[in-house]
């Protein structure tokens, strides 16, 4: 039997005024701190694969890296996935600020625990001045990016090598003539 472990990821906004109620589109104003929430799939094989990022790419967004936390939840525990320090390794190699948005870099090696269930990234961006105020709205996407081949350097060998898994939202605001 020959099993292929896909991992996926799902991105969502809060709905304004409803922290109950996560959607793909959401309505905020300039300035505001939306929330978001991505829930990444870790695949069965998590520990054979040498690359395993997240990455976060707003449109006239900020993403606040402060407010990053990743977590697997599981009833009612809630387990913190911590960044690795130069002493210790821990789930995430690095937490690092990409243009407006963010890069978090798994250890792949130290998430067997959490193979085939769910881990959760929750994070706040503001709304920029620059948001486009057209039904076009303000994208932010994320992307999942996994690779299990690795070249003589230790490292994947080529971008062609990775896979990628994408979701995306949208943000909208509008202004109004008086």
């Amino acid at each position: 039997t020959v099993y292929n472990y896909a991992p996926d990821v799902n991105k969502q906004v809060q709905k304004r005024g409803n922290e109950n109620t996560w959607q793909e589109a959401a309505d905020y104003n300039v300035g505001d701190k939306v929330p978001y929430k991505v829930t990444v799939t870790v695949p069965e094989n998590i520990t054979r694969l040498k690359t395993f990022n997240v990455t976060d790419t707003p449109t006239n967004l900020k993403d606040d890296v402060s407010t990053i936390k990743v977590q697997y939840v599981e009833g009612e525990t809630t387990t913190e996935l911590k960044q690795s320090t130069e002493t210790e390794i821990n789930e995430i190699k690095k937490i690092k600020e990409v243009d407006n948005g963010f890069e978090i870099q798994f250890n792949p090696e130290k998430m067997a625990q959490y193979a085939g269930k769910e881990i959760v990234i929750t994070y706040q961006a503001e709304l920029l001045d620059t948001a486009v105020t057209t039904t076009v709205g303000n994208s932010n996407k994320v992307s999942l990016i996994y690779s299990k081949k690795v070249g003589t350097s230790g490292n994947p060998d080529t971008d062609d090598d990775k896979k990628t898994v994408q979701d995306e939202t949208v943000v909208y605001t509008f202004k109004i003539k008086i």
